[in-house]
């Protein structure tokens, strides 16, 4: 599935690239729209009718460079809690959800914003669409789960400490940004993992995961009607922040 996403993305940014090739035109390409829903969450739709599916990426405009040194690595630690559960699903059921439909689910933090995408055969989109909406907006953060991911990245801090190569940019970085959150590492660093709070990470995930802070990019062999009708119906309820 990873190979498929890859293609998926290709795709994505080709199509991309080519409509802001043609943005001096009267009018947008055939099967993209631009619009906004009315909670405030910037849409992209890219028709491409020959590929079997369809994927969904969502950026948060929130990432390492909004943090403080005292909650580096925040943005990050909140995009692995979001895959631990939600409101009514247990993070089994969440991944048993997503399997169940051929997904794949996955997300990346990094200075500016975090992307959450999920790409799933073209009749499964909206499934996948709520079970992403379900993460993004009904996140319950468990406190035992809010502990086993803590362990987890400090083992990510652990492995870029050990990489050579990891040191040199983070060096380098410390140098460029003195005194900025951009000098510290996005998966932050051992001490401010180990001392983070889970209240702290869940006013975080109020303060920036509101709809009027996000886009949505969709792209793949879906009609665009019914695609605004979803979005509308999935993540447009949400309230703004």
């Amino acid at each position: 599935m990873k190979k498929i996403f890859l293609i998926l993305a290709t795709l994505f940014f080709t199509a991309f690239g080519n409509l802001f090739a043609q943005s001096g035109s009267s009018s947008l390409p055939k099967g993209v729209e631009i619009f906004q829903l009315d909670n405030g969450i910037q849409v992209l739709l890219i028709q491409k009718k020959n590929i079997p599916m369809v994927g969904i990426n969502t950026v948060v405009k929130v990432g390492s460079a909004y943090e403080t040194f005292a909650t580096s690595g925040m943005s990050h630690m909140l995009e692995h809690l979001l895959f631990n559960g939600t409101d009514k699903m247990t993070q089994k059921q969440l991944y048993d959800a997503t399997d169940l439909i051929g997904g794949y689910n996955n997300a990346n933090t990094s200075e500016y914003y975090t992307n959450f995408m999920m790409v799933t055969p073209a009749d499964k989109i909206k499934k996948g669409m709520q079970i992403q909406a379900a993460m993004l907006f009904n996140s319950t953060m468990p406190e035992k789960k809010f502990k086993k991911e803590k362990g987890i990245v400090l083992e990510e801090i652990a492995k870029t400490l050990a990489n050579p190569q990891a040191q040199i940019e983070r060096n380098t970085n410390s140098i460029i940004y003195k005194n900025h959150a951009l000098s510290l590492p996005t998966v932050g660093t051992y001490e401010t993992i180990k001392n983070m709070k889970r209240n702290d990470v869940e006013k975080f995930y109020k303060d920036y995961y509101v709809p009027n802070n996000m886009i949505i990019n969709v792209i793949g062999n879906f009609e665009n009607a019914q695609m605004i009708k979803w979005l509308k119906d999935i993540y447009g309820k949400a309230s703004p922040g």
